[in-house]
């Protein structure tokens, strides 16, 4: 059975959920000592679980990137998980962002975020994304403790390192039998099922055919299609590339070069498209070049709606490694003829 050894409880700021006018924030603060490396700049394989509406939970694999403060004196004043990774799997930070903005932005308040550290687990690091609507923050808001659950001006839980012994020692219990009760599905909940993960470098040239489907309950899903669309939109701080559309239930993670399976779920072969955008694309009517510019064809230029864009330079990600590959986009317009 899972032991817990510690945990952190706090909820997720406005401004670590990039909602913050005044913050370009890019990482979540928790508490000293909540696992024994904290002062170190590593990265953790952290299962992220998330609880949202009433009674839904789903589960996604994530890497958790610590990234202490440093005193200006020395040492470290306060560590932090930050967002971005070169990895194939998405970090935990963007992951967070990501399930909030898709599941949680209509909630009250910002969500609850319990990072647990294990013993006896496959993973040494869980999270816990808490909706404020679902079930298990209400029972948490009944049981925990006063000086746990009192909340500042903005309406957040500051972060608390809980164990056995502190003065949390009964919140360590209740939340600790939580976990259990989850896994040992005495807590019933509505699964909602995401797909696999596969870490690969890109090459346009390497592309196995490897076109597989997983059945869920209504629909089949591409192997890696969330972790993909997580790292895409992230990358791109979701919004669509060519139109600038922020509304994430509208904006779709576009293959450059054809799905083929997980090789081609590739951070740098994919663009975020806003829905009627990313028609265009799969109808061969619009294009980008390796100038990073968009075509059309003479069909779409004659359009009220969309000659606006043709020539227009897109918009990319900061970090210049996850730029689109400009092979794929050019053997993208070469095949539907877009110059």
């Amino acid at each position: 059975m899972t032991a817990v050894n510690k945990l952190c409880y706090k909820t997720v700021t406005k401004a670590e959920l990039g909602l913050s006018p005044k913050s370009n924030q890019t990482h979540i603060g928790f508490a000293e000592n909540t696992f024994n490396e904290w002062k170190k700049r590593i990265s953790i394989k952290t299962k992220l679980n998330i609880f949202f509406d009433d009674n839904k939970n789903t589960n996604i694999e994530t890497l958790l990137f610590n990234d202490p403060i440093e005193k200006p004196s020395g040492g470290f004043r306060s560590p932090k998980f930050r967002s971005g990774s070169d990895k194939e799997i998405p970090s935990l930070r963007d992951s967070i962002l990501y399930y909030y903005k898709q599941d949680m932005k209509n909630s009250l308040g910002t969500p609850v975020l319990i990072l647990f550290d294990l013993k006896n687990s496959k993973y040494k690091l869980e999270a816990f994304l808490i909706s404020t609507n679902h079930k298990i923050f209400q029972k948490l808001k009944k049981l925990l403790s006063y000086n746990l659950v009192n909340r500042n001006n903005n309406g957040e839980i500051h972060s608390k390192l809980i164990t056995s012994t502190n003065k949390f020692s009964n919140d360590f219990k209740i939340i600790s039998n939580i976990y259990n009760d989850i896994y040992s599905n005495k807590e019933v909940l509505n699964k909602v099922e995401n797909d696999g993960f596969r870490s690969d470098d890109f090459n346009i040239d390497n592309v196995r055919e490897e076109r597989q489907t997983i059945k869920t309950s209504s629909k089949r899903s591409r192997i890696g299609q969330q972790n993909f669309r997580i790292k895409v939109l992230s990358a791109y701080k979701y919004k669509c590339c060519v139109t600038g559309s922020d509304l994430i239930e509208a904006i779709e993670a576009n293959h450059i070069f054809q799905y083929k399976g997980p090789d081609t779920n590739h951070i740098q072969n994919g663009i975020p498209l806003r829905v009627d955008i990313h028609k265009l694309w799969t109808g061969g009517l619009l294009g980008i070049n390796d100038k990073y510019e968009v075509i059309l064809n003479d069909k779409a230029k004659n359009s009220e709606s969309y000659k606006k864009y043709h020539g227009q330079t897109i918009k990319l990600p900061t970090n210049p490694k996850y730029h689109p590959n400009k092979v794929a986009l050019l053997r993208w317009c070469n095949l539907h003829n877009l110059k």
